[in-house]
């Protein structure tokens, strides 16, 4: 009797496990094919086969010495070798009633001895064999010692198909997650782009009416006003000047919070002590009554931006006159040596609160002590990032004798 029979529940795990494998028609593998070339050594045959049974057919993963890729399930000896509970051995193809009328035993390439070692998956389905097959009867089968190696190389076997399914998933996976990260990445250029534009229309709208006002001013002035107009005038001077600071540093803001970052355009031998003295004069005029003691010894060429170290200076000299105290100078040192930029600014009066000190540099926060608290609160905040596109550090240490900001850069960053 030839005829297979196999409940409809076992198929179905079969060719469920089959396809959860994911490795009926695939390409030829070098491992596989190793294990083929090893059993036919093992066991001293002409043919060895990595087979896989469906419903229909037989397929082989591997083939050593048989021309087809696959044989229909009626020509198939594994379909017994894997249901088996060990070694699977037929001496003799002709005699057995199971195959005895099987086609590749009646006729070409008339196969007689067949022994196979089934594939089972890790969850106990039968999937195949791994067998060996003769064109000559064999009474004594295999020896004990290549029925054992049979045995471990169809382990060996399945070992690589669930490895080879492992690295599957996780190529796939990869892939996924790649093409997430791809998805994601394109986003946020998107989003980039668009916040771009916002702080390119932000700019011009916000400049353009501020440029508009200022000529105006001066117009006007030239027609030498009355003095009661001459102080309006001035005060409105102080109004855009106060108007154009706000409004840079809120752009500032926008660039590092919303995409293109802190623009910075270095240069390698900036003359960095001229912006500096200038920033001092500037802020000595818009706060006549305050003391500005500046010690500035820059004594060599500095990469970096000039005019992004001159806002940072400008940013930490105006926090210095807005929150110190009148009674004492406000000091600015600056100095090139053994390498470094190091630039600070002191005043003294009330000391910063401890736990304020790790909030400092943070946006909307500022440093004031005491009193109303005057601008955006963006000051110390741009401050810092200037000194992070520079590679540079941005400190603060407050005590009762007084509270210091220190930036400090290398001359020449990496």
């Amino acid at each position: 009797m030839s005829e297979f029979d196999e409940a409809a529940e076992a198929t179905a795990l079969r060719l469920a496990a089959l396809q959860d494998m994911a490795i009926l028609d695939s390409a030829p593998e070098p491992e596989f094919d190793d294990a083929v070339l090893i059993a036919t050594a093992l066991c001293q045959a002409p043919v060895a086969l990595v087979s896989l049974v469906t419903d229909r057919r037989q397929w082989f993963k591997a083939r050593r010495g048989f021309p087809a890729c696959e044989t229909e399930l009626d020509q198939s000896v594994c379909k017994y070798a894997m249901n088996a509970p060990g070694l699977f051995v037929i001496p003799d193809l002709s005699r057995d009633p199971r195959t005895a009328t099987n086609s590749l035993v009646t006729g070409d390439p008339g196969i007689r001895f067949y022994a196979g070692a089934p594939l089972v998956s890790d969850s106990g389905v039968p999937v195949g064999s791994l067998c060996v097959i003769d064109t000559v009867p064999r009474p004594d089968g295999l020896t004990e010692a290549q029925g054992n190696g049979l045995m471990a190389l169809a382990r060996q076997t399945m070992a690589l198909i669930n490895t080879r399914r492992m690295m599957q998933r996780l190529e796939a996976a990869k892939d996924a997650h790649q093409a997430v990260i791809t998805s994601e990445l394109a986003h946020e250029r998107r989003l980039g782009s668009h916040r771009e534009t916002f702080v390119a229309v932000l700019g011009h709208d916000l400049r353009n009416p501020l440029a508009a006002l200022d000529a105006g001013i001066r117009l006007i002035e030239r027609e030498a006003p009355a003095p009661r107009s001459a102080s309006v005038l001035a005060m409105m001077k102080l109004s855009v000047g106060r108007m154009r600071t706000l409004i840079e540093t809120t752009l500032d803001f926008a660039r590092v919070r919303l995409g293109t970052g802190m623009g910075v355009t270095s240069h390698a031998d900036a003359e960095l002590a001229p912006m500096l003295e200038q920033v001092v004069s500037e802020l000595r005029v818009s706060h006549p009554k305050a003391r500005i003691v500046a010690d500035i010894r820059v004594t060599c060429p500095v990469a970096c931006d000039r005019y992004r170290i001159g806002q940072m200076l400008s940013n930490l000299l105006a926090n210095a006159l807005l929150h110190g105290d009148n009674a004492h100078p406000v000091r600015v040192e600056a100095a090139t040596a053994d390498g470094r930029f190091v630039m600070s600014v002191a005043n003294g009066g009330n000391p910063i609160p401890p736990a304020w000190l790790d909030t400092l540099f943070e946006p909307f926060v500022g440093s004031a002590t005491q009193g109303p608290r005057q601008g955006l609160g963006l000051g110390l905040y741009i401050a810092s990032e200037v000194a992070r596109a520079h590679q540079g550090t941005l400190s603060a240490t407050s005590t009762a004798e007084e509270t210091r900001f220190t930036f400090e850069m290398p001359l020449r960053p990496a």
